[in-house]
């Protein structure tokens, strides 16, 4: 982790959006930025009402770009299997332990009738980053109080068509997330797989 004292939201947005600038090393470059998010303390200051308000929100959200912060606790579901529509992400914690596992399609799986084997969960902690390929399918969830997870996407993830899988009758539930949207407001009860 990078020790930034003085690196604010403000920063961090502006190096992610000079990283998007040079397509071949975006993402690279959007991950030196989040590192060194992930070790400012004064980082989030001015977002505290939302986070304790709030599951998710955006510091940005373009077509071509998308910052989110997620507030979440153990007590929340684990997020059902999902794709990212084709984008990369990048998934840091910035505090607590974030838990994640990638799923891969069995032989067995076809378009309208998927199969997911889930591989080794793994934790995230404080200051760690992850990258989640474009083609990724994967689950999250909070293992820990008060866990505060920056993620950065090359695209509009509220707005893309992406897969939500529910492992139990195998098929695809939608195909635009809105899940944490709707989680925040009470809803997503029917990903609770």
């Amino acid at each position: 982790m990078l020790e930034t004292a003085a690196y604010t939201a403000e920063e961090f947005v502006a190096d992610v959006l000079r990283a998007m600038e040079s397509p071949a090393q975006a993402q690279e470059l959007a991950e030196v930025a989040l590192k060194r998010a992930l070790g400012s303390p004064i980082l989030l200051s001015q977002y505290s009402g939302q986070m304790a308000e709030r599951l998710e929100f955006h510091l940005v959200q373009r077509p071509q770009l998308a910052i989110k912060v997620f507030s979440m606790n153990p007590r929340q579901p684990k997020s059902p299997p999902h794709d990212h529509g084709g984008m990369w992400g990048l998934y840091g914690a910035y505090q607590g332990v974030l838990g994640m596992s990638f799923y891969r399609e069995t032989e067995n799986s076809s378009p309208q009738n998927p199969v997911l084997a889930e591989g080794v969960a793994f934790r995230i902690r404080s200051g760690e980053t992850v990258p989640v390929s474009p083609e990724a399918i994967h689950s999250v969830w909070a293992e820990a109080d008060n866990t505060v997870v920056l993620t950065i996407y090359n695209g509009d993830l509220n707005n893309t068509r992406r897969r939500i899988f529910d492992l139990s009758s195998s098929r695809v539930v939608q195909e635009i997330s809105r899940w944490e949207e709707r989680l925040q407001q009470g809803g997503g009860s029917e990903y609770k797989l």
